[in-house]
C-alpha cells in the first residue's frame, strides 16, 4: 500500500492573520529571492543555504493551501509562482534546491490522498510548457570534490523535473481533468501530450553515450 503524506494544516487563528493573496505574494518573493544562483564560489553554504530556505518556505506554502479553499484556488494567479517555478527546477545549479523544489511540488499536489485540480492541473500545465527545454538540457561535466564522491554534480540539470513530471502525469486520471475545474483554466490535451513526447525522443541527439543508450 502507498504511503500516505500527511499535510498538517494551520489553525483557524493564524488563518484568520494570514490575508491570502498577501501571504502567497510574499512566499513568492522570497522563492524568487532563493532563486538567483550566487556566484560559483559561493555555492558551499554549510549546513543552512538556499535549499533550508527553499525546504521552510515550500512547507508554509503547501500547508497554507491544503489549508485555506481561497489560497488553493489563488495560488496560481499569482504571476510571481511562474517566475520561480522555471528558475527553481530547472535552472538552479544547485541539485538540493532543486530536490526540495520538485518534492514540495509533489506534496502540494499528491498529500492527504486528496488531489485538488486547481492545485495539480495549472501546475502541470506550465511543466509541460517546460518539456522543450529539458529535453534539450545535457548532463554536467562539473568534476566532483574529494568529500562529494557518489552525489550529483552542481549545475543544471533535468532530472528532478522528470521525475516531477512523469509521477504527476501518473496520478492524473480523466475524472480528476474533468472535474471542478474553472472553465477559464487550460486543460491538458493527454493524447497531444504523447505525441509531444514522442516527437522530442524520436528526433533527440544521442547526448548519453556511455551505455550506448540515453536515459
Amino acid at each position: 500500500e502507498e504511503n500516505i503524506i500527511v499535510i498538517p494544516k494551520l489553525n483557524e487563528e493564524m488563518l484568520k492573520m494570514m490575508d491570502v493573496r498577501k501571504t502567497i505574494t510574499r512566499i513568492s518573493a522570497i522563492l524568487n529571492e532563493a532563486a538567483v544562483p550566487p556566484r560559483d564560489n559561493q555555492y558551499k553554504t554549510g549546513f543552512w543555504g538556499r535549499a533550508q530556505v527553499v525546504n521552510f518556505s515550500m512547507n508554509l506554502l503547501v500547508c497554507f493551501a491544503y489549508s485555506s479553499e481561497k489560497a488553493r484556488e489563488m495560488l496560481w494567479d499569482v504571476d510571481d509562482n511562474y517566475q520561480w517555478l522555471e528558475k527553481l527546477i530547472l535552472d538552479d545549479p544547485d541539485p538540493h534546491v532543486r530536490r526540495e523544489t520538485c518534492a514540495a511540488l509533489y506534496r502540494l499536489c499528491m498529500g492527504n490522498s486528496k488531489t485538488y485540480s486547481e492545485l495539480i492541473v495549472p501546475l502541470l500545465v506550465l511543466l509541460i510548457s517546460f518539456l522543450p527545454r529539458a529535453e534539450k538540457m545535457r548532463t554536467q561535466t562539473v568534476c566532483y570534490s574529494l568529500n562529494e564522491d557518489g552525489k550529483e554534480p552542481y549545475g543544471q540539470a533535468c532530472r528532478d523535473y522528470f521525475w516531477l513530471l512523469s509521477r504527476l502525469v501518473d496520478n492524473t486520471t480523466p475524472d480528476l481533468l474533468k472535474g471542478n475545474i474553472k472553465e477559464d483554466v487550460q486543460t491538458i490535451d493527454v493524447e497531444e501530450l504523447c505525441h509531444q513526447v514522442s516527437k522530442l525522443i524520436s528526433n533527440r541527439d544521442l547526448l548519453e553515450r556511455r551505455h550506448l543508450q540515453d536515459d
